[in-house]
């Protein structure tokens, strides 16, 4: 089986506000292709919708509203509404390296950011440790995590002092560590990076 990791860079005051602001106008910022992979996800969730789920589109307005704090289940349908609640409110990273992979790439990585000394936290396994603000943790897909500002400015700092490619010989997880920094280099004061494991 493979899986994919998207990366979202989000401003964390920006998501903490929205998230229960009641700020249905956020809405109004669905695209096409949101409101196209909305009815695919409602048309793939259809016997669960029928069950009592909500749409992504009601799980998207609950998140905002607050009434997802509510749910006792369903932690799928608001996982995917968060994906694309932090794409409203901030931007898809590109994530190439970590498309179609095994669940044991991403070990490979973490394995490589502990052999370097990267800092505590600064492993792709916290994008998918179970952040849901305000939602029940899915219990399958999407998974989901994150890096906080703070480890987004000390990652920073410490992939400054490292040289990839003179410290691995694999060109694949060098690939997969720069891909990695430039996550942590296009985050602004204040912003965090938001993951999705699919």
């Amino acid at each position: 089986m493979s899986y994919a990791l998207l990366v979202y860079k989000v401003d964390a005051d920006v998501l903490a506000h929205a998230l229960g602001s009641g700020d249905l106008a956020l809405l109004d910022r669905l695209s096409n292709r949101d409101r196209l992979h909305m009815m695919q996800h409602n048309e793939h969730f259809a016997s669960e919708i029928a069950g009592g789920d909500p749409t992504l589109e009601e799980a998207l307005r609950q998140l905002l509203t607050g009434a997802s704090t509510q749910a006792n289940n369903a932690g799928y349908a608001y996982g995917y509404a968060f994906e694309v609640l932090c794409g409203l409110v901030g931007a898809q990273l590109a994530s190439d390296n970590f498309q179609g992979m095994s669940i044991r790439w991403l070990d490979t990585v973490d394995a490589c950011l502990d052999e370097l000394g990267a800092p505590t936290g600064l492993r792709t396994e916290a994008l998918m440790d179970g952040y849901t603000p305000g939602f029940p943790v899915p219990e399958d897909f999407p998974g989901t995590g994150r890096w906080p500002p703070d480890l987004i400015a000390t990652g920073n700092t410490w992939f400054d002092g490292v040289d990839v490619p003179e410290a691995v010989e694999d060109q694949s997880v060098v690939a997969a560590l720069r891909e990695v920094e430039g996550w942590l280099g296009r985050c602004g004061d204040g912003e965090m990076l938001v993951g999705f494991l699919y």
